[in-house]
This record gives C-alpha cells, sequence and structure tokens, in this order.
C-alpha cells in the first residue's frame, strides 16, 4: 500500500508542477489581434505574417469579419505584414509587446491601381504585286518654273 501512496504522491506532485509552469507560461505571454478592413469594410482572406528576431514567422488568415489573432506570444518587438491579391502590401514594424499586453491593430488597405494599356497599331498597307516606287513631291514654285520643269523646255521665251 506505501507503493500505491508513493505513486499518487508523485503524480499529485509532476500534476502541481506542470500546471504551475502552464500557468507560468499564460502569464508571461501577450497577444496581438485585430482587422484588415479597407473602404468598403472588413477583408477576408488576407495573410498576415507575424516576425520577430529569433524566432520563425507566424502566418494567420483574416476570416469572414477580417480578424485574426496570435496569442501566447513571448514579450518583444514582432512585425506584421498584411497581403492580399489586388491590395498594396502593408507592413506594421515596431509592435513592441509585454507580457500579459494584448495589442489591438486594426489596418486598412488600398487596392492597386492597375493601368490598362491598349496597344492598336495598324501597318501600312503594302502591294505585294506592285514594283515600283512614286513620290509626290510638292514644292512652291511660280507658274513660270513649273513651265520650266516641263520636258522639252529649255528655258528660252
Amino acid at each position: 500500500m506505501n507503493v500505491q501512496n508513493d505513486r499518487v504522491c508523485l503524480l499529485l506532485t509532476v500534476d502541481f508542477f506542470a500546471g504551475q509552469v502552464l500557468a507560468q507560461t499564460a502569464v508571461n505571454t501577450g497577444s496581438i489581434y485585430g482587422k484588415a478592413v479597407d473602404a468598403n469594410g472588413p477583408l477576408p482572406g488576407v495573410t498576415v505574417t507575424l516576425e520577430a528576431e529569433g524566432s520563425a514567422p507566424k502566418t494567420a488568415t483574416t476570416g469572414p469579419g477580417g480578424s485574426y489573432r496570435f496569442a501566447g506570444l513571448v514579450p518583444g518587438a514582432y512585425s506584421l505584414t498584411f497581403s492580399l491579391q489586388e491590395y498594396t502590401e502593408l507592413r506594421q514594424e515596431d509592435v513592441n509587446l509585454t507580457a500579459v499586453q494584448t495589442v489591438n491593430l486594426e489596418v486598412t488597405m488600398k487596392q492597386t491601381q492597375e493601368e490598362v494599356v491598349v496597344v492598336s497599331a495598324l501597318g501600312a498597307v503594302v502591294d505585294t504585286k506592285k514594283t515600283s516606287i512614286s513620290i509626290a513631291v510638292s514644292l512652291p514654285v511660280s507658274i513660270l518654273e513649273r513651265a520650266l520643269l516641263l520636258p522639252g523646255c529649255d528655258g528660252r521665251l
């Protein structure tokens, strides 16, 4: 019976310390949450990337109401990047988080301005069967000068 009591005491001790560690972790962490919106309201489907020096990036996607949440974060400086197709990427630097702090960060995203350029050109019409070249010349000349240009005129009156 003594062995059974020892096991119960051991389990209670492990359970107690595990609970203390979890409680301590929860007390020493914070969270960042917020909303991504545009001029028309909430933006679902925005990819939110959370980065901090020395740790792997975390990502979340905004829900139907445009909201996102990162919980259980250790205190420190964070950067968040918000991206969605057809919107300008937005980056929020130096979001400082302390223990047990909750930071609310709402961002307004802008649609990208797309320009549509239509190029339309008609090529010169080329007659592939014609082999001659003709040039039209327009010169400001008097009637006398025009007469001198006629074949057979030598300029004598």
